[in-house]
């Protein structure tokens, strides 16, 4: 901390604290990011691959075969091949679209407890404030070091002398 001993407080220890933790996450989130993109792209990478691999050997089959394949099947083939495409296509959209969705919902989420928060902490600070009466009315305790606490009062007297 850069405050001098005497001028520092727990919040202040706690804020600081807090505040270098989150600015390294913020500062590694772009590696993190890159390092989920490079998997990803060595994933479909590896898919290509593999089906590389399948058209070659699939080509060498049909070239063996006497006269090829039938044009009949292949062009069946060819349109339930592009009804899958067009189906998997679909869906990949549809997954962007609740990814979106997700993170959206998410962003609002924390919207919605970070006002939650504010509100919640300005009714703790309000009822700090008046807490003032608290010291007025009970003092620090007889046997108390200087600049310490009042004790809470006991529970028969709770409702104030």
């Amino acid at each position: 901390m850069s405050q001098g001993a005497g001028t520092v407080s727990f919040t202040d220890i706690i804020k600081e604290n807090t505040s270098r933790m989150l600015r390294e996450m913020e500062l590694q989130s772009p590696t993190h990011f890159q390092i989920y993109s490079d998997m990803y792209k060595e994933y479909l990478h590896m898919l290509d691959n593999v089906f590389g691999m399948l058209l070659l050997s699939e080509r060498e089959l049909l070239d063996r075969m006497a006269g090829g394949a039938d044009p009949g099947f292949l062009d069946r083939f060819g349109r339930s091949a592009d009804r899958t495409t067009d189906h998997v296509l679909s869906q990949l959209d549809g997954y962007g679209d609740i990814l979106q969705w997700y993170a959206k919902a998410r962003s609002q989420g924390m919207k919605a407890f970070d006002r939650y928060m504010h509100s919640m902490i300005g009714a703790y600070s309000e009822a700090l404030r008046g807490a003032t009466w608290w010291a007025a009315a009970y003092g620090p305790a007889s046997d108390a070091a200087p600049d310490t606490p009042a004790s809470p009062p006991s529970q028969s007297n709770y409702r104030g002398a």
